[in-house]
């Protein structure tokens, strides 16, 4: 089954839309101007790349997709992934007191704008706008578990099992930075639990086992060290860049005193003091990770579609 990667992501954030709405309206504070679920809407709206659901389709097209029950599957998963993700995004903007994601206000300055404009007291009111878009960011977790919710076996345990290293490698994250460790293998093994994992070994794990529930994951879950890598190492230094490039605060990572993969130059065989090094360093794991499947798993042609995602979602 041949299937066009824009109409998939298309249904993807659809499927996302549908599965949000049933909250839209609070029956509990029906006078609210806002609720959760229109907190996350209005990211979802706003754009994004959709890399991870592109990798759950990259992960089906390595195995072969059969007939429209796997797409729809594919399609679902998809959604939960990107989900997964908002609840990351939403909950990352608090944690770094961000004002811009996607090129519009965060869910944060969002709600205090309108707490604001409701003639809410200035009392403690970032507490409360940070609490309110921590509560979107639950909905978007709960929301994609009942996407993943009929799903059994490996797919329902690597769900399990991607969620919790998720939080467990924020959590890492914030406590080695109120703490200031510097260690490099304990910054990398938390990027890689952060960020790495949940945005190339889960969805294009997810991808494989939508066709083969029996698939063998521990190369893709080898190669994946070196793609998590490079992306994050690549939104790490887009940190660094101007808001009107990425839609979101730059310098962040900076502000907060943040050590992030860019920091970690000794682990690379080159410096990140120009962009062509840059770009040489992000090249040179995304090779790692596909030396890693030619030799083990898959033929060159097949891992050319998944190589333009990964270079598109790695380019500086």
């Amino acid at each position: 089954m041949i299937v066009d990667t824009q109409s998939f992501l298309a249904k993807v954030e659809d499927s996302m839309c549908l599965a949000l709405s049933p909250e839209s309206k609070s029956s509990v504070y029906p006078q609210a101007t806002v609720d959760p679920s229109n907190l996350a809407l209005r990211l979802v709206r706003a754009g994004g790349k959709r890399f991870r659901a592109m990798l759950v389709l990259e992960g089906m097209r390595l195995t072969g997709i059969r007939d429209e029950w796997d797409y729809q599957r594919g399609v679902q998963l998809a959604a939960a992934v990107e989900l997964l993700h908002l609840f990351g995004l939403l909950q990352d903007d608090v944690m770094d007191d961000a004002d811009l994601r996607r090129g519009i206000s965060t869910a944060s300055r969002f709600v205090e704008a309108e707490l604001v404009a409701q003639g809410a007291s200035k009392v403690n009111l970032r507490r409360h706008s940070d609490a309110l878009a921590v509560l979107a960011g639950d909905l978007c977790l709960s929301t994609a578990d009942d996407l993943v919710r009929r799903e059994t076996g490996k797919i329902d345990q690597l769900w399990s099992r991607m969620r919790r290293e998720m939080i467990i490698g924020q959590f890492g994250d914030v406590y080695a930075t109120a703490t200031g460790e510097t260690d490099p293998a304990t910054l990398q093994s938390i990027a890689n639990l952060k960020s790495g994992r949940y945005s190339v070994f889960l969805p294009l794990a997810l991808g494989l086992l939508v066709i083969d529930r029996d698939a063998d994951l521990s190369k893709v879950e080898d190669a994946s060290e070196h793609f998590g890598l490079a992306f994050q190492l690549a939104d790490d230094l887009r940190d660094q860049q101007a808001s009107e490039v990425t839609g979101k605060d730059h310098g962040l990572d900076i502000a907060n005193n943040k050590r992030t993969t860019a920091g970690l130059s000794a682990e690379f065989s080159t410096s990140f003091e120009t962009p062509p090094a840059k770009n040489r360093a992000i090249k040179e794991l995304l090779n790692s990770g596909f030396e890693t499947l030619r030799i083990n798993l898959y033929p060159r042609e097949s891992l050319r579609d998944l190589e333009e995602a990964l270079q598109t979602a790695t380019r500086l």
